[in-house]
């Protein structure tokens, strides 16, 4: 299928994943794919509206899919966010090594926001990724996002069903990096904003001191277009540099 937009459900523990895996618009024989993870609470459908054309002309496949706490997992299906994310992205990769129209062996992983979290913790627990990539994401959930934003508090809360702010505390301090970056094998590439309210932009410099891999650290300074969370005002540049880059460790 070139160019076409496919839904799919990734099979998942005892339940689905909904999804979609979007194809390069050119036909092109198995092409890589990237893994398009947004943060929170976000949906597969506004993934695919932030940054997946990019992608998608330079001959790169999309995979994006609700994983828990996100979308119509956490909608439809009540499933909370959990820290160990590798386990549904390890799904994720699972499932497009069962098909015959993408190259499972050039899978690329791109998180926005939490996602960026999520992503990373793949990248370490997960050796058939190729490249990473953590677009404005956090080092540590609690103090990175609940604590250094807390007007996100309730939706954090929401997150992980927990009740209370003792609860989400208790359950979000299981969301760290640590111990994990000094595993990733692939290139990661950290992007993120000096007047990030969301994310501690500390974050960054944190993943990227940690980690031990092939490595690059890209910060849009105070005042300057792409400072703000995810860079939503500066895309025109961030999200070429971001495909571009991507495009770069999984061609072959």
């Amino acid at each position: 299928m070139a160019g076409g937009i496919e839904s799919i459900e990734v099979p998942y523990q005892d339940t689905l994943m909904p999804g979609y895996l979007v194809h390069p618009v050119e036909p092109t024989e198995n092409p890589p794919v990237l893994i398009f993870m947004g943060g929170a609470d976000s949906t597969a459908e506004e993934i695919y509206f932030i940054a997946c054309q990019e992608a998608l002309l330079g001959g790169v496949a999309c995979a994006i899919v609700d994983g828990p706490g996100r979308g119509g997992m956490l909608r439809l299906q009540k499933v909370q966010a959990i820290p160990d994310y590798e386990k549904p992205i390890g799904a994720i990769i699972d499932y497009l090594e069962k098909r015959d129209d993408v190259d499972p062996t050039r899978v690329a992983l791109l998180g926005v926001s939490m996602g960026g979290y999520y992503v990373a913790r793949a990248a370490a627990h997960d050796k058939r990724v190729k490249a990473c990539v953590v677009h404005y994401g956090c080092y540590d959930v609690l103090t990175d996002i609940y604590e250094h934003y807390p007007p996100i508090q309730d939706q954090m809360r929401w997150l992980v069903g927990a009740a209370s702010d003792h609860e989400a505390r208790k359950a979000l301090g299981e969301f760290t990096l640590d111990g994990s970056l000094e595993q990733i094998e692939c290139p990661l590439l950290i992007i993120h904003g000096e007047d990030d309210l969301i994310i501690d932009p500390m974050a960054a410099q944190r993943i990227y001191d940690e980690a031990r891999c092939e490595k690059q650290l890209k910060i849009f300074k105070s005042g300057k277009p792409g400072s703000n969370h995810c860079g939503y005002d500066n895309q025109a540049e961030i999200f070429p540099f971001v495909h571009d880059w991507i495009h770069d460790r999984l061609a072959g």
